[in-house]
């Protein structure tokens, strides 16, 4: 039985990312035009082989203070696709249960143990040391920091998702929250950006914790170092201009619903998605995801700065022994697929694949602009879990709504 303590304290974590936008200030309008330059070079940052828009699909941004702010390069406002559900509290929420996604996890959030989570994290980043050698200083090593083992293992692999997930693709969303509160107008949006990210990813390291109160490395790690790295390398303009010409990162997140019958959190997800030339080929990319399911493929240009996109991958399936009443089963790779179609980098649906090892064998989403009726538009999703039945759910203009699942999926 779970305690009030623990649902008040799961509803005020999910309210926190909305809490933020609602305390922070806005600052008297600028008047200053911003410099042409400036202007210049965050249309030109928005084409990406041929991927030019304009101010189609655009809010008016606040001006850009030269002084202050280089051009917007990762979120520029457009009102279509992923990018229009792009806010602090999907990012909350993307983040913060990414590992909802995985076929075994718990989505019932309100029952989950919070306080403890909380706490243990906590415990694990105030006392680092002590955290680190529980864990083993060549296990930290050999884990968490070199790349030595492909293999995830409690003691090996980890590195990966260090860097793919947390220096690289998180450190590049820490920014685009940034440009998000600059663009909306608040005051000291880079300090907004941060708290909000930096909550996300408390929040994430909680989910991970699984109810233990021991130190844990993971979240020091992932915290502390890969998260404090990202942070400061992805505001270098040096490393903004890599990624945002012709190799462009960007993040293609789910739509997180809420099931009141099942009391369920459906749909998260938080991946990265980038992009590149290929040699000789001009209107394809190489293009490759990196999340809880990664996946590499090709990005083909249609032209109107539409792309098509198909990513493919392999899950391992680890073995299992045989015992006296069910034969073993030997360890294998199985494929997974799915297709993507953006317009300027901005998600607009995805129809994914996936074999046993995933939740759902088929997660298909739309996001807002490919569907319109009297002018309005809104995102939606439907998933076929592998166990049977069907879930589904409609999205409210800030990114998040309600679902709902048919007998057979129900959890």
């Amino acid at each position: 039985m779970v305690c009030p303590r623990d649902r008040r304290t799961a509803a005020a974590l999910v309210f926190v990312a909305a809490s933020v936008v609602g305390c922070a200030t806005s600052p008297r309008p600028v008047t200053t035009p911003a410099s042409q330059s400036d202007s210049a070079i965050a249309r030109a940052t928005d084409s990406l082989r041929g991927r030019e828009s304009g101010s189609a699909g655009y809010v008016i941004p606040a001006p850009l203070d030269p002084r202050k702010h280089g051009p917007r390069r990762f979120y520029t406002g457009k009102n279509y696709g992923s990018e229009a559900e792009f806010n602090p509290l999907t990012e909350f929420l993307n983040e913060g249960f990414d590992i909802l996604s995985l076929e075994h996890a718990d989505r019932h959030i309100l029952t989950r143990s919070y306080r403890i989570d909380a706490l243990g994290v906590f415990n694990s980043v105030l006392h680092p040391i002590q955290s680190f050698s529980d864990y083993g200083w060549t296990n930290l090593l050999r884990a968490e920091i070199l790349p030595l083992s492909f293999a995830r293992t409690r003691t090996s692999g980890k590195w990966i998702s260090n860097y793919e997930l947390h220096l690289f693709g998180s450190g590049m969303v820490s920014l685009r929250m940034t440009d998000w509160y600059e663009l909306h107008g608040y005051a000291h949006p880079a300090l907004l950006g941060q708290a909000t990210t930096l909550a996300a990813h408390y929040l994430n390291e909680m989910s991970e914790n699984g109810g233990v109160n021991w130190l844990n490395e993971d979240p020091v790690v992932d915290l502390l170092i890969f998260d404090g790295a990202g942070f400061a390398l992805w505001h270098q303009h040096w490393m903004q201009r890599a990624f945002s010409g012709k190799y462009h990162l960007t993040n293609w997140p789910g739509q997180p619903s809420y099931d009141p019958v099942n009391r369920t959190l459906e749909n998260t997800g938080q991946y990265f998605v980038l992009r590149g030339p290929l040699p000789v080929v001009k209107t394809w990319d190489f293009f490759y995801v990196m999340g809880m399911s990664g996946s590499a493929g090709l990005s083909k240009t249609i032209g109107g700065g539409r792309a098509l996109s198909l990513g493919m991958g392999f899950d391992g399936v680890p073995a299992i022994p045989a015992t006296d009443s069910a034969p073993g089963v030997k360890s294998t790779t199985l494929p997974k697929a799915t297709l993507y179609f953006d317009r300027n980098g901005s998600l607009m649906w995805s129809v994914a694949v996936n074999n046993r090892t995933e939740a759902n064998r088929i997660t298909v989403n739309v996001y807002p602009g490919v569907f319109r009726i009297h002018g309005f538009t809104t995102g939606a999703w439907m998933q076929m879990p592998k166990n049977g039945g069907i879930k589904a759910g409609i999205i409210s203009n800030w990114g998040v709504g309600l679902g709902g699942a048919s007998a057979k999926a129900k959890p």
